[in-house]
């Protein structure tokens, strides 16, 4: 190697800082290549397995845009280099090169740079370093020129800026502060997402995405952290100091102040303008398998299929992400590797492209599986039903460590084209820590559906309202619901309303929904009445017979009921267990029926205290749009007897026993108490209806608390309601979404 080279090769921006036995190294690497004036030397789109050096003359970099315009960058001097970031992150040429004149080049092929990783680390480790640094400051000059962001500076102003940012990296889940803390600097968020919790970090306040800020508030009023925050993904941040953000409010105090301090302002405003309403956050979901035998690959294809009908989706595998970049492996990077920054970084720039991304991990523990775990916002976990129920080795491994256990975790179960047999369900959510739990059957395209939009927040949740036989409007209305195509990912109801919600929940159709309906004993049951007027065998019976043996975990679509703990004097809601049992606690009018005994729970009818539960159904953060379907009307019973403040049974004895000297308009026991149960929750309906998207009331006030035996009228009147009302959704665009189905995608 002569002297002259060997000193061109330590004057360049990749090479400087390398030692002459590493040049020495380097130069059995290096092919020289000489082009001529007008050569092109990349194109724009190949993929980049090689970068240059150039030697002697000079080269041009030229973009072409979306419509075929070129668009000159930049020229190039000796010394400098092109090509070197599709080398490391394995991404596609972004723009090509051509001489300018005759030229000299020094090409190092990828093949090269692997044989020196494994032959001197020290070398490529230099290479990526600074190459990292490059691309680090690439994405910033992107965010501050080519984006909507920082529109209010000036190209003085946003030089400045420039000049006063610090790259730094956030890796997923460390803290940049904590709540309390002093302040002495500020970040924007290049790529990744941050999260703004409380001091404990169980509550989210706040999530960050690109091109927004934290901690400016700190640093312009002196104060301390108002919350932590810390790195959702590994994020790339640009950081700014206390004394970076005074010399640029002392050099541009208008632009400053109108960048930062004023959208603090704003975002103060629409918090306490706005109506707030429940956001889903999630992009990234983690796919997980329950064992080696789970047909993930299959699973997945289907999901990201079905979600498209929420937004733009991409999958991601290990032998995906082979494809998308280079070199070949680069999936199983160790997550400490210097290329694994740009891993990240390209993930990261694949959730400003997709709504979605479902990252499916490997079948076991590898690198790839932890950073589809640290990528994700949520995790599915996928078994199958005819496959063991016990923890697989990412479950058992990974999904215990501290930073995975805090993220929302669903169960999907997957049913065979031929398996019938769902009814153990519980065997697989009680050995797990769940949030939710889905089914999923080969032979139900909606089942799939349903699970995207339940994961993506989506979900339509379904309310029934307790009252009595008037309940029964709830059949017709589903009937009509389902005749418009309107899909329901949720039920929950209370009384009758969880009656029929238990119904919906096995998807019975209309007529089985009517003929079981009607072969409930609704006789009240007299008996001593030391407990209550009646023995509840009846009612009893007529749950057991027509629900069986059935779990509520076991549900084709997710359902609960509310009923009222007495020893809590508050509500209980039910969303495992049998359902005939958790049923007969929602449906137990005090006084008429007998409490449900469950443990050492006394549980009675869930009107006593939330007869209309939309807020239950919106604390689960699978459900977008809530429908209330209620049966409630005003609440009264009159009677044309003088009682005078006290009244003798014995005297209605005595009636009883003279058919022809009946009491006229004397309110029965059982009705009182029925009516007694409905006024409690009255007002508690009043607010929880407010809170639902859609709040229907059936017209059904003719019809008394206990006349069962009307159960068609009350039926078709209820559907004939919703019929004409359903038509109310089809101004709620998202409703087509909702009805696509998969064929459409086809």
């Amino acid at each position: 190697m002569s002297e002259q080279f060997t000193r061109f090769l330590a004057s360049t921006e990749l090479l400087r800082d390398l030692s002459l036995p590493d040049l020495a190294l380097l130069e059995g690497h290096l092919e020289s290549v000489s082009l001529q004036s007008g050569d092109q030397l990349i194109q724009q789109g190949e993929p980049g397995d090689c970068f240059y050096i150039l030697q002697y003359g000079e080269l041009q970099i030229r973009l072409t845009d979306d419509e075929g315009c070129e668009i000159v960058l930049s020229n190039v001097n000796p010394g400098k280099s092109v090509g070197e970031i599709s080398l490391l992150t394995g991404e596609r040429r972004s723009a090509s090169v051509f001489a300018t004149n005759d030229a000299t080049v020094l090409r190092f092929n990828q093949s090269d740079f692997e044989r020196l990783r494994l032959q001197a680390p020290d070398i490529t480790a230099h290479f990526t370093n600074i190459i990292v640094n490059r691309l680090q400051k690439a994405e910033l000059q992107n965010l501050l020129h080519a984006s909507d962001q920082f529109n209010d500076l000036d190209k003085s102003a946003l030089s400045d800026l420039e000049m006063e940012l610090e790259p730094v990296l956030c890796p997923s889940g460390k803290y940049l502060f904590h709540e309390g803390e002093d302040s002495d600097c500020m970040y924007i968020v290049v790529s990744g997402r941050l999260q703004v919790a409380d001091q404990n970090g169980k509550r989210i306040l706040l999530e960050l995405g690109r091109g927004q800020t934290v901690g400016e508030m700190a640093i312009i009023t002196g104060a301390k952290r108002s919350a932590s925050v810390y790195g959702k993904r590994d994020s790339l941040l640009a950081k700014l100091s206390l004394e970076g953000f005074n010399r640029l409010l002392q050099a541009h105090p208008e632009a400053i102040t109108r960048q930062f301090a004023g959208k603090i302002i704003n975002r103060l405003w629409l918090q306490t303008t706005d109506k707030p309403r429940k956001q889903c956050n999630v992009v990234c979901i983690a796919i997980v398998p329950t064992s080696r035998e789970v047909q993930l690959t299959d699973f997945c294809v289907r999901l990201s299929k079905a979600l498209l009908t929420q937004g733009s989706t991409l999958h991601l595998n290990s032998k995906l992400l082979d494809e998308y970049l280079s070199p070949k492996g680069i999936a199983q990077i160790a997550l400490d590797d210097p290329n694994s920054v740009n891993i990240s970084r390209w993930l990261n720039k694949q959730e400003s492209n997709y709504r979605y991304i479902l990252y499916q991990t490997d079948p076991v523990p590898s690198e790839w599986s932890e950073r589809c775990l640290r990528q994700a916002d949520r995790l599915l976990v996928v078994g199958q039903s005819n496959l063991s129920s016990e923890l697989g080795e990412i479950e058992a491994g990974l999904l215990r460590l501290p930073r995975y256990r805090s993220l929302p975790t669903s169960l999907a179960l997957v049913h065979g084209m031929s398996d019938d047999n769902y009814q153990r369900t519980c065997e697989w959510t009680t050995i797990r820590d769940i949030d939710q739990h889905y089914q999923v059957f080969h032979n139900l395209p909606e089942s799939m559906l349903r699970l995207a939009r339940l994961l993506t927040g989506n979900g339509i949740g379904v309310v029934f309202g307790g009252g009595g036989a008037r309940g029964f409007a709830h059949i017709g209305g589903l009937k009509a619901l389902r005749e418009f195509g309107i899909p329901i990912d949720k039920v929950g109801g209370t009384s009758m309303g969880a009656i029929i919600a238990g119904m919906a929940a096995l998807e019975w159709d209309y007529d089985t929904m009517l003929r079981e309906a009607s072969a409930f004993n609704y006789k009240l049951d007299y008996t001593f009445p030391a407990v209550a007027l009646t023995s509840g065998a009846n009612i009893t019976g007529g749950l057991r017979r027509g629900f069986g043996e059935r779990r509520i975990e076991d549900s084709i679509v997710n359902f609960f009921c509310v009923s009222t703990n007495l020893g809590r004097s508050a509500q209980e809601v039910h969303t495992k267990g049998l359902m005939w049992k958790n049923i007969r606690a929602s449906a137990s009018i005090p006084g008429v029926f007998p409490p449900v005994v469950d443990g050492d729970r006394l549980l009675v009818d869930g009107g006593m205290v939330n007869n209309l539960p939309v807020d239950v159904m919106q604390a689960f953060d699978d459900i977008g749009i809530t429908l209330a379907l209620d049966v409630s009307g005003p609440v009264s019973v009159n009677t044309k007897v003088d009682m005078d403040g006290y009244f003798s049974g014995w005297r209605v004895f005595a009636h009883w026993l003279n058919p022809a000297n009946k009491l006229k308009g004397l309110p029965r026991l059982a009705s009182t108490l029925m009516h007694a149960s409905l006024t409690r929750s009255a007002e508690t309906t009043l607010q929880t209806k407010n809170l639902a998207d859609y709040h229907f009331r059936y017209p059904v006030t003719e019809y008394g608390l206990l006349e069962f035996h009307k159960l068609q009228d009350i039926a078709m009147t209820g559907y004939r309601y919703m019929k004409e009302k359903v038509s109310e959704l089809t101004n709620d665009p998202s409703f087509d979404l909702h009805r696509r189905n998969l064929s459409e995608l086809d």
